[in-house]
């Protein structure tokens, strides 16, 4: 199952802490999934930047836009990550977390009930679950907490037989 990682600094910025800091949690966490892999951060203003690619942590930093995005989130109060094992869709850059949806940044880990996927997606068609839920938190943003209590749990297939639900996180950031 996927990873998810991030970190929060109270006061100030982390400065160039914070590329040392998601290395060596998305290092960690490669170890929960190789077919995608992510970081976002939104800095004091409220604007967020992401970096994806449809494959390891190790071909994240190895990008050439990596250095580009380090410099990008040095006034960053919150930056976090993800690691994609993928169960849903392609392995493909455009499947891989974050995904943003208007003013939503989100990873999730887990797999969504697919009734639940095709009765909140509408017309829209998306290959991965994440980004449907990205999409329905933006438009239901004033009621966040009634939109994850709908949300179920898909029956694990990948799992040994003694779990019977594939648990999920979610981690969303919505800019002002």
């Amino acid at each position: 199952m996927c990873g998810i990682y991030a970190v929060v600094k109270k006061r100030g910025t982390f400065g160039k802490d914070q590329g040392e800091i998601l290395f060596n949690l998305g290092v960690i966490t490669t170890l929960r999934g190789w077919d995608g892999s992510g970081v976002a951060a939104v800095n004091q203003k409220g604007k967020s930047t992401s970096l994806k690619i449809g494959s390891d942590f190790n071909h994240l930093i190895r990008s050439e836009p990596w250095n580009k995005f380090l410099d990008d989130i040095k006034n960053s109060k919150v930056s976090f990550g993800h690691a994609r094992a993928a169960t849903v869709g392609n392995v493909n850059t455009d499947n891989a977390h974050p995904f943003v949806y208007k003013s939503v940044t989100l990873v999730h880990n887990g797999t969504l009930e697919d009734k639940y996927v095709s009765r909140v997606s509408g017309d829209l068609k998306f290959e991965v679950d994440s980004n449907v839920l990205a999409k329905v938190l933006k438009e239901n943003e004033d009621d966040v907490c009634q939109v994850l209590k709908t949300i179920e749990d898909r029956k694990s297939t990948r799992l040994n037989s003694s779990h019977g639900y594939i648990s999920y996180a979610v981690f969303c950031l919505k800019k002002k």
